[in-house]
């Protein structure tokens, strides 16, 4: 396909609207767990161990269970690294907002 100028090269306009359209469905459905996770965290509060602990073992279960899980190996052992690393992030972001949150609760603000 022949882009602008009658040469090989595609429009950027035209490869960024390809892009968003390749791209739109991941999109959405990144937005769409991220929404779910904020408005369950803003609920609930950030996930204690024991919780991220049984989340990932729960994967694990449901990973077994399927037919296919020896060709999954690589999938399960990413996806449980990737998962465990994520939730205890969130457990020391939220134990250091928290930190923050009370070290400047202390503070006064000038006279």
């Amino acid at each position: 396909m022949l882009g602008y100028g009658g040469d090989n090269r595609i429009n950027p306009t035209e490869q960024l609207a390809r892009s968003l359209l390749s791209e739109s469905k991941a999109y959405g459905y990144t937005l769409t767990i991220w929404g779910g996770g904020a408005i369950l965290m803003n609920q609930y509060g950030s996930p204690r161990i024991v919780e991220i602990f049984l989340y990932i073992l729960g994967y694990g279960i449901l990973a077994a269970l399927n037919p296919g899980f020896p060709a999954n190996w690589g999938f399960l052992l990413i996806g449980f690294w990737g998962t465990l690393s994520y939730n205890l992030l969130l457990l020391l972001e939220s134990g250091f907002a928290r930190f923050v949150t009370s070290t400047f609760d202390t503070v006064e603000v000038g006279s």
